[in-house]
């Protein structure tokens, strides 16, 4: 059985903690690296214009709101595979498979705000 409340809320913090890294990445790169513009280091183009657009606090939750639709969307897609391998679990597979990536892209952050931060 699928528990929707535990897979919201973890959902939630795991993108949160991403938009929050990014935002110290961006925070970092203003103050150590001046001559860079700030919002150059962000890869994903629609994040940067949503950036660009309504500035970083608005930007980022407007972009989250956006993340957390992508992210169920992606379960859906992932469920459909899922379900041949996995019948009985397939909601469960495809959350755990999303935590993974979610678990590189925040260590990748992380990394990032490490290099900004000047500390490696």
């Amino acid at each position: 059985m699928v528990n929707w409340y535990i897979i919201i809320i973890a959902a939630i913090i795991l993108i949160s903690a991403d938009k929050v890294i990014t935002v110290m990445n961006i925070k970092a790169v203003q103050k150590n690296f001046p001559t860079v513009e700030a919002y150059s280091i962000e890869k994903n183009p629609l994040a940067k214009s949503m950036f660009e657009k309504f500035g970083l606090l608005y930007g980022t939750i407007l972009y989250g709101i956006f993340s957390l639709a992508t992210f169920f969307f992606a379960m859906l897609i992932l469920y459909y595979p899922c379900k041949w391998w996995a019948p009985n679990n397939a909601w469960n597979v495809a959350f755990y498979i999303l935590c993974i990536f979610y678990a590189f892209v925040l260590m990748n952050n992380s990394y990032f705000l490490l290099r900004y931060s000047k500390l490696i």
